[in-house]
């Protein structure tokens, strides 16, 4: 379950979800919470989702979500959301690499995604497979995207930055 807390009043609303990453966003229209979440037949197929949760009424609906299947596509459990709260930007990998080397993003009017952008690394740069280290954030213009990642070789984090449509790293 996920209780959510609102500290002015105390009250607190209990979802019955599978379990949560801890991984949570807010959107812009203050309303809506973004959640990564595990899938509730996950026990057939591992799989995670990222859900849109009204604070209000609790209702939720899956708006981004992989499973560990041949040709599919993963997510790590990073995750920027626009300024608007219309796109979301997910890095990932293609099925079977599982190296965080792409970012991905979800047009929300339509549960839509398509890779924006693949990068290029050297083997050291590549984290382990299933792993969280990669950020991404979206800057408030709208108009870059600045993602970390480390560097195992040199122990260093790197953050790059690249236009909103995966241009110009």
């Amino acid at each position: 379950d996920v209780v959510i807390r609102d500290v002015t009043s105390g009250r607190e609303d209990r979802l019955s979800l599978s379990r949560t990453s801890g991984r949570v966003h807010w959107f812009p229209d203050g309303r809506h919470l973004l959640l990564l979440m595990s899938d509730p037949d996950q026990l057939k197929t591992p799989s995670q989702s990222w859900y849109r949760v009204d604070r209000t009424s609790l209702g939720t609906e899956r708006i981004a979500s992989y499973r560990t299947e041949r040709d599919a596509w993963g997510l790590a459990g990073s995750a920027s959301l626009d300024p608007a709260g219309r796109s979301l930007y997910l890095a990932g990998y293609v099925y079977p690499s599982q190296s965080l080397d792409r970012v991905f993003v979800v047009d929300l009017s339509v549960n839509r995604h398509r890779q924006i952008f693949q990068r290029p690394q050297r083997d050291s740069e590549r984290p382990a497979a299933g792993s969280e280290h990669v950020g991404l954030a979206v800057s408030p213009d709208n108009r870059q995207l600045a993602m970390s990642y480390i560097d195992f070789a040199s122990a260093t984090i790197r953050v790059a930055t690249l236009g909103i449509d995966g241009q110009g790293f």
